[in-house]
């Protein structure tokens, strides 16, 4: 990653700076992404907060900044000058900044801060030439009053200042004109600014690129996802005990860890930084981030690399190329480095980290290609994710979602804006804590997006207020409450926008068929799709919205576009006509091509959602010999279908819906027998997961399709041997699936353990039936506690110290049948006391519900959980 500083005067160089955050920002990156590598400007429009500051304070501030963001972008610097000389803050104050902050000496400390930024940025440090670029303006026509120098000593400055800049033998120096048209009433000239400027970039970055080019694609996947870890870590904050916690899992040989937050990635850095410190064997992996890490194949063949390195050293190598890379042979190879290391290299401990792992377009994670029922005793695997749907209660796992409260939002935001230099003002930070979903961390990241988007329009408006400080806080706070309380209403308006200021409706309709399609979608296929539709296509424009929106897109191994995080997959809610547009262009994509696994699923995603269900029977009917794609197919549409159920409530009618679309679109008992042997085969799948939801779905069908009463009536055959199985569960569980259905999601899975002898345990209460006592697993540093119902463990308590630091209680209120277990965490110097306390609700009756109360100096908290005994 690397930052440009950009210098020039403000109130005259707006159009400038925003040419180059829209139209030059994103094409380069385009192109620093061939080299897995990325740009960042440093605009200091915003983000030097001198609110409530003296003058002499503030502009002493502000030159501070300038000079200090210089040394942190070197050697990259752009150059405007035009026709004003700038802010001359006074000889004394800028001697007094310059002789303090560097060993700089000038024989005329009466001169602006952008001479200043030039002389300290390039004229004191000759390398620095050749990477700055300094672009003169010239305007064609009348020049704006508030474009010109008002004094004569400035324009005098000024000339003198160009002179010197194009003395330098080697200054890359462009002349560009610009003219005011009245007709039009706009400025021309600046489209030609802009791709003056990309290739001027691309120029100076080339060099460097190549050099890093050189090395092999491995090295170049391990040091981009190394750079990026490092860069994240920089904004880690809250949570600290949740690095402890997942530090002593780690610790205590943990194969599989899994990691549940809001602010996975960054814990998940911090995480990599610390195993490598310690010197382990580490490979990060983020998933998404660089053009081969959301295929599994190349996920896989970088996992084997890494082994083999681990293992040989760094002279080994292996040319894939060689042979036919195909996921059995790579999975075969994977086993055989995991006996390798366990067998030959057992002093080796490895560390493989992924984040967002749902990308390579797996389900469920023991899908997998990892192979984790076959890990050793070396190799550690830590895959992290935003759904707590995907990391599973099967094996450890850490869960850090929660609500912020204003002081982590507070140091949140002010770690996120440290990335861009910038600062906000404690009040602007206070109106985005009034948002709803201002406590998600995506959401503040979100409303930063939003306001890096002001333009000059915004800086205008804010010059007409004053130009100074308080105006621009004032205008940061009316975009703040303008914008909306909800993340997913939030990200629709940064995208909208965004499409305002580059193409409207190319971008309404490219982001509507990206946020549709289920593996993401080609340029290639938009642009058949608007062919079609009559639309006009423009690369340049799509090109410079995905990198706008970097935040919410992501490009894959395969080109196709598609959306980030799960939660954002619905900000747009496309109808009918978009899945239908589309199935044609999949069925115009496949039309000579043999259906594979992925097609089969995404044909049906696209199926469901436009409701033309005669397509899905077509499939059925057309593909008899590919019955096992199939069944996989309607595995994927009866669990679409579910969601839709589930989400939605009891109330909704989707499901049956979908199953009465079915049965009418079937023309026959053998079609329809023959959809009811694929629904029986997944249906046992689905049971197999202990989806217990899944039963109502088999209740609905069977209801729907009479078979209740052949099976009453023992009128079955082979199938309805599975299938009066499967009604029998149903039955029997269907008034309790629906109260889990109604009350609550799944928060906490239990684990049956050995019921722990009498000595051993701590604290022992019976309630009614139920024996709750204390089981201690102590170790060198630390200890957890699990606190046991019966056989069951139903809470897990995690000991910062093996000392007296840590007290625990356990009692019952017979009166209100309430088991309460208290935990007090007295920590040392300036830490907050937190005392938590957990309340299982008639732990007779239901001993599978209870609430956690935390009391700490930041206030009090609530959460309620529910777990179920497996």
């Amino acid at each position: 990653m690397k930052t440009i500083f950009i210098s020039s005067t403000f109130k005259d160089m707006q159009n400038e700076r925003d040419i180059l955050n829209r139209r030059m920002l994103p094409k380069i990156n385009e192109i620093a992404s061939k080299y897995n590598d990325s740009i960042l400007l440093s605009d200091l429009r915003w983000g030097i907060n001198t609110n409530e500051m003296d003058e002499e304070s503030s502009n002493k501030k502000i030159l501070e900044a300038c000079l200090s963001e210089i040394d942190s972008c070197r050697p990259y610097m752009i150059v405007f000058l035009g026709e004003r000389y700038g802010w001359m803050p006074g000889v004394d104050l800028m001697k007094d900044t310059i002789e303090s902050h560097s060993l700089l000496e000038l024989d005329d400390y009466n001169i602006s801060v952008t001479e200043l930024e030039i002389l300290y940025g390039t004229f004191f440090n000759p390398s620095q030439f050749e990477r700055t670029l300094f672009y003169f303006r010239n305007i064609e026509g009348t020049v704006p009053e508030y474009y010109s120098e008002p004094t004569s000593k400035g324009k005098e400055k000024l000339l003198d200042l160009k002179n010197r800049i194009k003395a330098i033998k080697g200054a890359n120096i462009y002349d560009y004109n610009i003219t005011w048209n009245k007709d039009e009433n706009k400025w021309v000239g600046y489209d030609e600014l802009a791709d003056r400027i990309c290739k001027d970039v691309e120029n100076l970055m080339k060099s460097d690129w190549e050099e890093e080019n050189k090395l092999s694609e491995y090295d170049k996947e391990l040091k981009a996802n190394f750079d990026y870890a490092e860069e994240l870590a920089k904004q880690f904050y809250e949570y600290h005990s949740r690095v402890r916690e997942a530090n002593h899992l780690l610790d205590n040989r943990i194969n599989l860890l899994g990691i549940v937050s809001d602010y996975s990635k960054i814990l998940l850095s911090k995480l990599i930084l610390d195993r490598k410190e310690r010197g382990n064997f580490v490979l990060p992996i983020f998933c998404g981030l660089t053009k081969n890490s959301t295929s599994d194949i190349e996920v896989l063949k970088l996992i084997i690399k890494f082994l083999g390195k681990v293992c040989f050293g760094n002279d080994y190598d292996i040319d894939f190329n060689e042979f036919s890379v195909t996921l059995p042979i790579l999975k075969k190879m994977l086993i055989e480095m995991y006996d390798l290391l366990d067998n030959e290299f057992k002093d080796k401990c490895v560390y493989i980290f992924v984040d967002s792992p749902e990308l390579l377009d797996y389900d469920d994670i023991y899908n997998l290609p990892f192979h984790f029922d076959e890990l050793g005793y070396n190799v550690n695997y830590i895959l992290s994710s935003l759904s707590k749907t995907f990391i599973d209660n099967r094996f450890p796992s850490i869960r850090a979602v929660r609500y912020l409260d204003y002081f982590d939002a507070n140091g949140i935001i002010k770690l996120l804006l440290s990335n861009t230099r910038k600062e906000l003002d404690e009040s602007v930070i206070r109106e985005i804590f009034k948002k709803k979903d201002s406590k998600m961390r995506l959401y503040m990241e979100l409303i930063l997006k939003r306001l890096s988007l002001m333009d000059k329009k915004d800086y205008d408006e804010i010059n007409l207020n004053g130009g100074d400080i308080k105006a621009i806080i004032d205008h940061q706070k009316k975009i703040v409450s303008q914008s909306s309380d909800y993340l997913e209403i939030l990200c629709k308006e940064v995208i909208e926008l965004s499409s305002k200021r580059i193409n409207q409706i190319l971008c309404k309709y490219a982001v509507l068929y990206i946020s549709s399609s289920y593996y993401g979608i080609s340029e290639s296929s938009l642009v058949n799709i608007f062919n079609r539709k009559g639309l006009e296509w423009s690369s340049l424009d799509f090109k410079i919205l995905m990198q706008y929106l970097s935040d919410i897109f992501l490009k894959d191994s395969l080109g196709n576009y598609r959306v980030k995080y799960d939660c954002l997959s619905n900000v747009f809610n496309s109808d009918e006509v978009i899945y239908n547009d589309l199935i044609e262009e999949f069925e115009f994509k496949t039309k000579d091509k043999e259906l594979t696994k992925i097609d089969i699923n995404e044909y049906i995603n696209y199926i469901y959602y436009s409701k033309n269900y005669h397509k899905y029977i077509d499939l059925l009917i057309n593909n008899k010999d590919k019955m096992d794609l199939i069944a996989n197919g309607t595995y994927l549409m009866l669990k679409r279908v579910l969601d839709g159920y589930y989400h939605e409530g009891e109330k909704s009618d989707i499901l049956i819906t979908f199953i009465n679309g079915v049965n009418d679109s079937l023309l026959n008992i053998e079609e329809k027998e023959m959809f009811l042997t694929y629904f029986c085969v997944d249906l046992k799948k689905a049971l197999d997961k202990v989806k217990v939801f899944w039963r109502i779905m088999a209740y609905e069908v069977l209801k729907t399709w009479d078979r209740v009463n052949q099976i009453d009536s023992n009128e079955k055959n082979a199938i309805d041997c599975d299938i009066f199985n499967v009604y029998d569960l149903c039955e029997r569980s269907i008034d309790r699936m629906d109260f889990l259905l109604r009350e609550f999601v799944w928060e906490e899975g239990v684990r049956k353990e050995h019921l722990v002898p009498a000595d051993l345990r701590k604290y022992e209460i019976k309630v009614g039936d139920n024996l709750f006592y204390f089981f201690d697993t102590p170790t060198k540093s630390d200890s957890t506690i699990f606190v046991m119902c019966n056989e069951y463990i139903v809470l897990k308590l995690y000991r910062l110290t093996s000392g007296d630091h840590c007290t625990y209680d356990l009692s019952y209120d017979e009166e209100n049948n309430v088991l309460l277990v208290k935990e007090a965490e007295f920590m040392h110097y300036d830490v907050e006391t937190e005392i938590t306390t957990y309340r299982f609700n008639d732990p007779i009756n239901k001993p599978f519900e209870y609430e956690k109360s935390i009391d700490t100096l930041k206030g009090n908290r609530n959460l309620r959980y529910y777990f179920k005994i497996k």
